[in-house]
């Protein structure tokens, strides 16, 4: 029955992961001032 817990920590662990990278991608895009595409902005495209 350990298998359970196990599960739910990954899960909980990738959510935390997902959502700090969400949150970093829209700082940067707002900082860029892009909502849509890359808009021809290298530090966009590369991930500067």
């Amino acid at each position: 029955m350990t298998a359970l817990p196990i599960t739910l920590l990954t899960t909980a662990v990738l959510a935390l992961i997902l959502v700090w990278l969400s949150i970093a991608v829209v700082i940067q895009r707002a900082r860029a001032k892009i909502s849509i595409g890359d808009g021809s902005t290298a530090s966009v495209r590369d991930g500067e």
